[in-house]
């Protein structure tokens, strides 16, 4: 890795970093900004619920239109400074409203925290696979969401410490100053970037022309846009087998580009609804660690809670430099939710020492991060690739790809806190074992939908 792109690695590690800290601000300051805003345990139930949800809800169609910017003429530097911005602004209102107690200023600010946050993602991806090539690309996105899950870390040890001993406005105070940070590394990679958006991104050698490539055969899932193998049915297929279909007078619309994304693509982007459990448990562990082993010590449940994310902080880099995109990488993939589901049972259903059980979670969501950012990336570039050779379409697709599994993603954690919210008002004494029920049955059928794709690429012989 040449100096340049480690200097560009590191500015781009950090702009997920005020974004991670951001988000979990209010799982960490959990029990301390119920008291802080005078609720009790019921309504603050619903109202950490709707913080949660309203961070992915606008995220349901945000990151889609931002994906297009991000492929078209606004390109992935520019996106990225804007989305850095609003993740600022977002932060600074929700501190306003924790403070003057308005708790729907809150709800706004983190309204607009999920804007940004989530349009950033896919600008850091994009960005990525511009800079680096087949050998480096998997081990910067893991160095990136490593960095990212260290804002995680710091939020979980510092939050409760600092809103113990000097309370939630000082707390939420160091929440800004961290999207502050990453705002500057963005204004700083813009300018490094400066001639990126004008430069054609085959530079790098895309993903699929790395030590993986040989593991596959032809095209990565078969021709997609032909009437024998389009996984949008015979009629779009048809339709789609004619150029001019696909490139109109107008340009490429978003509908023709997501047209051409292949059925892989489309599992893939249920498993990233179903890795959205591994946030959306975090929501609730503070309370749920303090209910079951650590009684009102905020602190000590601060810092087992942030136990997954430091496992995964730590594991996701080694698994970046030996985990890779090909039938192996399915496995781990499916291992993890197996893992996950596990877990889950055994911190719902036992009473052992949960640090154990938390570990052996971080590392799970370790390999499922590590893969499945990179497989999204490793399908839409191995398309895209085709079809630009076959002039099919007029521009890339890898923002619009990263865009629909991020909606898909923000999709279920809308929906998951608001689901957690019901269990825990509505299952009494047993609301703990529900809840981790719940989300052992989504890893599950993350499991399920993993040996799938299993199943769909050993079909088409893609690893041969």
């Amino acid at each position: 890795m040449k100096n340049q792109q480690r200097w560009k690695l590191f500015l781009a590690a950090l702009l997920q970093f005020g974004n991670f800290y951001a988000y979990e601000t209010p799982a960490a300051l959990n029990t301390q900004l119920q008291s802080h805003l005078q609720m009790d345990y019921d309504e603050w139930q619903i109202i950490l619920g709707l913080l949660f949800s309203a961070y992915s809800v606008p995220n349901m169609i945000i990151p889609l239109v931002g994906g297009s910017y991000v492929d078209g003429v606004d390109g992935p530097s520019r996106v990225m400074v804007v989305s850095t911005l609003l993740i600022v602004l977002g932060q600074g209102l929700f501190h306003a409203g924790i403070v003057t107690k308005c708790v729907w200023v809150s709800v706004l600010g983190r309204l607009v925290v999920g804007i940004g946050g989530e349009t950033n993602t896919i600008a850091q991806t994009v960005i990525l696979s511009h800079v680096f090539d087949g050998e480096t690309l998997l081990f910067a996105m893991a160095v990136c969401l490593c960095v990212g899950k260290l804002g995680s870390i710091a939020n979980a040890l510092i939050s409760p410490s600092v809103g113990l001993h000097f309370g939630v406005e000082i707390a939420l105070l160091i929440a800004t100053a961290a999207c502050v940070l990453s705002f500057v590394a963005a204004a700083v990679l813009f300018g490094s970037l400066a001639k990126l958006d004008e430069t054609s991104p085959t530079e790098a050698t895309p993903l699929l022309a790395s030590r993986t490539v040989e593991n596959f055969s032809g095209s990565i899932y078969g021709p997609i846009c032909d009437s024998e193998s389009s996984s949008l049915g015979g009629s779009t297929a048809m339709a789609l087998s004619d150029t001019s279909t696909l490139i109109s007078e107008n340009g490429q619309s978003m509908l023709d580009t997501i047209s051409c994304l292949p059925l892989s693509f489309w599992i893939l982007c249920l498993l990233y609804a179903c890795h959205a459990t591994f946030y959306s448990f975090n929501n609730t562990a503070s309370d749920f660690l303090m209910s079951r082993w650590f009684h009102n010590d905020p602190v000590t449940a601060g810092f087992v809670m942030s136990l997954p994310s430091t496992a995964s902080s730590i594991l996701i880099p080694i698994f970046g430099s030996f985990l890779n995109t090909n039938a192996n990488g399915l496995v781990f993939l499916t291992a993890s939710f197996v893992a996950a589901c596990f877990v889950h049972l055994v911190l719902g259903y036992t009473l052992l020492n949960p640090i154990i059980p938390l570990l052996a979670m971080g590392a799970s969501g370790a390999v499922n991060a590590t893969l499945i950012y990179p497989f999204v990336t490793y399908v839409v570039r191995a398309e895209e690739d085709r079809l630009l050779r076959e002039e099919r379409i007029e521009k890339r697709m890898m923002g619009t790809g990263c865009g629909i599994c991020i909606c898909s993603m923000n999709i279920a954690l809308s929906v998951l806190p608001m689901c957690v919210a019901g269990m825990m008002t509505g299952f009494g004494v047993y609301k703990w074992e529900a809840l981790q029920s719940f989300f052992a049955g989504v890893s599950l059928v993350g499991a399920a939908l993993s040996f799938a794709l299993i199943v769909y690429c050993s079909r088409r012989r893609v690893f041969g």
